[in-house]
């Protein structure tokens, strides 16, 4: 097996009858996903797409979004799932970047892409989840009818590119990684295995598929020749119902979504449960508590990145009362799984031995191929086929990976990273704003949030709301500040720059 697409067929030739998508009410089986993947790479192909052209895909969940992403994996070309909570501005930004071949999108979501259809309009567009008629452009499923069952006269190769998906950069501009068909594979089989996935199971998704997680997990449980439930969205009660319905035996929450599931988890039956995977935001002791209370010994701790993943604590090491040690290492984000190497390095490269700080670097079969139209920043990223992270972390005695801070100033909100400077970047937007610093402070319900410390010219006055209501013109809504805190000035180190340390100590102290 040497691509993504060698895995659909393998799973249609010898589980042909099985399911492997429940969305919505519609079921579809290993050999139905084939034949539609099949149908709309050969529509793709005759279109005019080659080899390595990119599809941007503009939609919530969807089984048409995976049916897209098959058609890349098995005939090379690269699916690009676009964050649809963006700002018009920052899509517009995006398809520039991609230069799409084809352009499929939810009717909804038409006015984020509209100034780049205008100046693009003899692209491939394809319209879906919608009535037949809409805006006059040709539906996805007319489209994909129309391929042939033999599927396109090309096939993916190893090192094709396929997928490009965007995440944010130290600058706050989105930057496109590029994900290998050989990586991306390698990926689905060290998912499969430090996910603990179940041999035919049932895995339930409802991380958008613009994120790595959502798609990740996905075809690790095809690797495990499973089945997936897709839903639309997060929704508690929806997954509780579901989980109990078709059995599932695991999916993926970060630590806000666990918490509202355990709210409203007491009239369903779980026992089909077997994994559980928490990532993208670490997961309180006392919430694993009361998780472990309700559902037992069933949680996985992983941590990664869409440019590859890192480390993770298997079931039985996550249990908070099974003694000092356990209670310690549910802090750390684990071990590296065996087919990666982890290494915590200096300003100068060298290894820091155990408890010291450095930089989280790391290599795999699975770690990306570079930034798309960024060879700078892939420069700084890979090294002697090295990823640098840009995480601040040490390895204990024990080999257990801890992360003590983020050089990029990320913030973890809800499972989503919003980085400070695109945030900064568009309050300094304001006619009336002369600085601002953009920091994370604890929040009940998302585990962190975004408040904003702004420094006003002479004389203006402004409320929070009224700065929020700005901010929300330039960037997606759930970037956007939750507090702001006007102040004469900022604090700041010795070579001027702002200091954010400063900052954050004010917050725990006024906590």
């Amino acid at each position: 097996m040497k691509t993504v697409g060698d895995l659909h067929e393998y799973n249609a030739r010898y589980f042909a009858e099985r399911e492997a998508f429940v969305f919505e009410g519609r079921r579809l089986t290993n050999a139905g996903f084939l034949d539609r993947i099949r149908r709309l790479a050969d529509a793709f192909h005759a279109s005019g797409l080659r080899r390595g052209d990119r599809i941007a895909v503009l939609a919530l969940n969807c089984l048409e979004i995976y049916e897209i992403m098959g058609a890349a994996e098995l005939a090379g070309f690269a699916a690009v799932p676009l964050n649809f909570r963006l700002a018009p501005a920052e899509v517009d930004y995006l398809l520039n970047d991609i230069r799409p071949a084809a352009i499929v999108y939810e009717a909804d979501l038409m006015p984020l892409a509209a100034t780049f259809r205008a100046h693009h309009p003899d692209l491939v567009w394809l319209r879906m989840r919608d009535a037949a008629g809409g805006d006059g452009t040709p539906h996805f499923e007319d489209f994909l009818n129309g391929g042939a069952s033999e599927g396109p006269p090309i096939r993916a190769r190893p090192d094709d590119l396929c997928y490009l998906m965007y995440t944010s950069g130290t600058t706050g501009r989105p930057k496109g990684a590029m994900l290998i068909q050989r990586a991306v594979l390698a990926g689905a089989e060290i998912g499969a295995s430090e996910s603990e996935m179940v041999k035919g199971g049932t895995w339930l998704v409802h991380s958008p598929q613009f994120h790595i997680g959502g798609n990740g997990t996905r075809l690790s449980q095809q690797m495990r020749s499973g089945r997936v439930v897709l839903h639309r969205s997060f929704d508690p009660v929806r997954a509780l119902r579901d989980i109990q319905d078709e059995r599932v035996t695991g999916t993926m929450t970060v630590g806000t979504m666990l918490q509202a599931v355990l709210d409203v988890a007491d009239d369903y039956d779980l026992s089909s449960m077997q994994s559980w995977m928490v990532a993208g935001a670490p997961a309180s002791p006392e919430l694993m508590r009361r998780a472990i209370a309700k559902l037992g010994k069933i949680f996985i701790i992983q941590y990664g990145m869409t440019e590859g993943r890192v480390s993770g604590l298997y079931r039985y090491e996550v249990d908070p009362d099974a003694g000092p040690k356990a209670a310690k290492r549910l802090r750390s984000v684990g071990r590296p799984a065996p087919q990666i190497e982890v290494e915590i390095r200096d300003e100068a490269g060298h290894v820091c031995p155990p408890d010291v700080p450095g930089e989280v670097t790391f290599r795999s079969p699975n770690v990306f191929a570079g930034y798309w139209n960024n060879s700078v920043a892939t420069a700084e990223a890979l090294r002697d086929g090295w990823m640098h992270s840009g995480d601040v972390g040490y390895f204990d005695e024990d080999g257990y990976l801890y992360l003590v801070d983020r050089k990029k100033d990320m913030i973890i909100s809800g499972g989503e990273n919003i980085y400070s400077r695109e945030v900064e970047d568009a309050l300094h937007t304001h006619q009336d704003v002369i600085e601002a610093a953009v920091i994370g402070v604890p929040d009940a319900k998302w585990g962190e949030a975004v408040k904003a410390f702004v420094v006003l010219a002479a004389g203006a006055t402004a409320s929070a709301d009224a700065m929020i209501d700005h901010v929300r013109t330039r960037i997606a809504r759930y970037k956007c500040p939750k507090h702001v805190a006007f102040v004469g000035e900022l604090p700041r180190i010795a070579n001027g720059k702002i200091d954010k340390m400063a900052l954050r100590r004010r917050e725990e102290e006024q906590a």
